[in-house]
C-alpha cells in the first residue's frame, strides 16, 4: 500500500537546519510560504493513499451506505506546544526564581513605605476618626467565603504609627511589579526561543512526516468524522452509546465495571 512521503521541500528545510545552513526561523518562514502555495492534501500522492487507505465500511458504527472518510486519529502538535513541553523544565525554574525575588523599596523613588495612623491593637491600617465622636476607630475585618467572621471594631483616642505604603506607593509598586514581570516574561520567552527553537522545527517536521504517512487513519463515515472532530464524541466499544474520545469506555460502562 502506497503512502505519503515527506514533502520534497520539507525534506531539504529538515536537511539545512541540521546542517544550521538556516536558522530555525527561516525553517519556519519558509514552511508557512509553502503550506500557502499548495496543502499536502491536494497533492496527488495524498489522494491516491487516501482512496487504498479507504475501506467499504465505518470501523465505528458499520454503516456502508454514507459516504467514506479517512479519519486521522491522531495530529501533530502546535509549534508553540512543542516549545512548551520542552522548555517545562526550564520555565519552572525561571519562574520559582522570580517568585523568589522581592521588590526593594529602593526600586522606585515612589516606592516607600511613610508613617501611617494604624489601629493599637491590630495594627490595621484601616482606621477613621469620627469628628462628631472625637475618637478614632477601627474598621478592619476578616473574611471566609464571603463572609465577615471578624471585626475588630476597636475605638481609641491616640493611634499608633506604623510604616506602611501610601495609597499612590501602592500603585506605584503594583505598577513596577507588571513592568518587572512582563520584562521576565519576555527575557524568558527570548531564552526559550534561543535553546529550544530549532528543536522545535525539526520535532515538527517529525509529526508531519507521521502525519503525512497516515498510519494514524481509519475508516469513518461522515456522521461519526463529523461527531469526532467537532463534538470530540465516538461510540463507546461496550455499549455503543456516545463517549469521549480520550476515554476507553463511556462513563455509565465505567461506572459498571466499578461495581
Amino acid at each position: 500500500m502506497n503512502t505519503v512521503r515527506l514533502p520534497p521541500h520539507l525534506v531539504e528545510i529538515k536537511t539545512q537546519l541540521n546542517d544550521d545552513q538556516i536558522t530555525w526561523q527561516e525553517a519556519i518562514d519558509n514552511l508557512r510560504a509553502f503550506t500557502e502555495k499548495k496543502k499536502p492534501w491536494h497533492t496527488k500522492e495524498w489522494k491516491i493513499t487516501r482512496q487504498e487507505k479507504i475501506q467499504d465500511l465505518c470501523v465505528q458504527c458499520g454503516d456502508g451506505d454514507n459516504i467514506m472518510v479517512l479519519q486521522h486519529l491522531w495530529h501533530p502538535e502546535r509549534f508553540n506546544d512543542i516549545l512548551k513541553r520542552l522548555s517545562a523544565d526550564d520555565t519552572a525554574k525561571h519562574w520559582e526564581a522570580f517568585k523568589s525575588e522581592k521588590i526593594q523599596d529602593n526600586w522606585h523613588p515612589d516606592v516607600q513605605k511613610s508613617p501611617r495612623n494604624a489601629c493599637p491593637s491590630c495594627q490595621s491600617i484601616n482606621v477613621k476618626f469620627r469628628k462628631k465622636m472625637d475618637h478614632w476607630v477601627c474598621c478592619s475585618t476578616k473574611s471566609k467565603y464571603g463572609r465577615i467572621i471578624w471585626r475588630c471594631a476597636n475605638e481609641f483616642s491616640q493611634p499608633s504609627s506604623v510604616m506602611e505604603y501610601s495609597p499612590a506607593a501602592k500603585q506605584a509598586l503594583s505598577n513596577l511589579k507588571g513592568i518587572r514581570y512582563h520584562a521576565s516574561k519576555e527575557a524568558l520567552n527570548v531564552e526559550v526561543l534561543k535553546k529550544y527553537g530549532k528543536k522545535a522545527v525539526l520535532f515538527s517536521i517529525e509529526q508531519s512526516e507521521r502525519y503525512y504517512s497516515c498510519v494514524d487513519t481509519v475508516t469513518f463515515c461522515k456522521p461519526c468524522a463529523a461527531n469526532w472532530d467537532l463534538n470530540k464524541i465516538k461510540i463507546c466499544p461496550q455499549c455503543k452509546g456516545q463517549c469521549h474520545i480520550f476515554l476507553n469506555k463511556c462513563l455509565s460502562c465505567m461506572a459498571k465495571c466499578d461495581e
